[in-house]
């Protein structure tokens, strides 16, 4: 895909978290997965399934900032690190790589049209492991594909000690 392997894409997760928690500014994670992906290799194949994942990956990369690291995470599954993200840049990236996607042909497949639900977990690094944080990310994304799919859900900080929520972004609306 032309993106960090996972290996590295750990290791700036841990790096990331040590930044942020020697109070160097936040960071922000995106957790990415292509929707129905697994129909789109039923249907077409998997030459032009490994097509659909390479051109995801290279429009997730044309869509961050620099010193952001984008990495494919598992399968379909791909994630960024945003060192010194809060949460209003890191939705700003988040819908860009949404539209990105959803914008994207395939000249194999005409009437194939691809879409990401996205998850956005902010951390300050203190008090959080790496794990922690993936999951945050992660079940926001979860939270997207239950919404509808298509779209960017921010894991919500809780607020003196009441439970998190997971706070769906809504859709742009369409003219016309």
């Amino acid at each position: 895909t032309g993106l960090a392997n996972r290996q590295h894409w750990e290791w700036t997760v841990e790096r990331e978290l040590e930044r942020a928690a020697r109070g160097e500014g936040g960071a922000a994670m995106l957790m990415v997965d292509i929707d129905d992906f697994k129909d789109v290799n039923d249907r077409y194949g998997h030459i032009l399934g490994d097509e659909v994942l390479t051109t995801v990956a290279h429009a997730l990369r044309d869509s961050v900032r620099a010193g952001d690291v984008a990495g494919r995470y598992a399968g379909d599954e791909f994630a960024l690190v945003m060192p010194g993200a809060d949460e209003a840049t890191a939705r700003q990236v988040a819908e860009c790589c949404r539209r990105k996607v959803a914008s994207l042909r395939f000249p194999g497949a005409p009437a194939l049209r691809c879409t990401v639900s996205i998850g956005l977990a902010v951390t300050s690094g203190r008090g959080v492991d790496a794990k922690h944080w993936i999951n945050q990310a992660d079940e926001a994304m979860y939270r997207s594909k239950r919404g509808g799919r298509n779209r960017v859900s921010v894991h919500a900080v809780p607020v003196h000690g009441s439970s998190a929520a997971i706070l769906p972004l809504p859709l742009p609306r369409r003219a016309g």
